[in-house]
């Protein structure tokens, strides 16, 4: 998965849920979690992941779908991340742990695992200061 692919399946996600929105610095991390699979595999891993539930998966869901399905993962690419690439990975990681601190689940996509609908959750992002605009 590259950086075009990553937005591919931002445009899918988005397509199927018009009101999510990734959030800002989030396809960095999502890309280099899902670099070493093909983007076939993450499409077939989403589709299932969306097929069972009404959120959009995050990272980890989609490859626990694809983990005992996807034929060899594509080699890793072997490269250090720009400055830009850190500091965005580095502000991403920060408003996790400010989000955390204030008892809040970290990121938008774990709205479910505590409760929240997608909605509810950006709400209380928004009144305690701690959302971000789309990536």
């Amino acid at each position: 998965m590259d950086k075009n692919d990553i937005k591919s399946l931002f445009a899918y996600f988005s397509a199927l849920r018009p009101k999510w929105q990734p959030e800002k610095n989030a396809a960095l991390a999502w890309q280099i979690t899902l670099e070493p699979y093909s983007y076939a595999d993450v499409m077939r891993g989403a589709t299932a992941c969306l097929r069972r539930n009404s959120y959009i998966p995050d990272p980890a869901e989609i490859v626990a779908e694809i983990g005992g399905e996807a034929a060899a993962p594509a080699p890793a690419i072997e490269r250090d991340l720009t400055a830009k690439e850190l500091a965005a990975l580095d502000a991403f990681h920060a408003l996790q742990e400010r989000r955390c601190a204030a008892g809040l689940p970290p990121a938008l996509s774990m709205a479910h695992t505590f409760g929240f609908t997608a909605m509810e959750l950006a709400e209380r992002y928004d009144a305690a200061g701690l959302s971000v605009g789309p990536a």
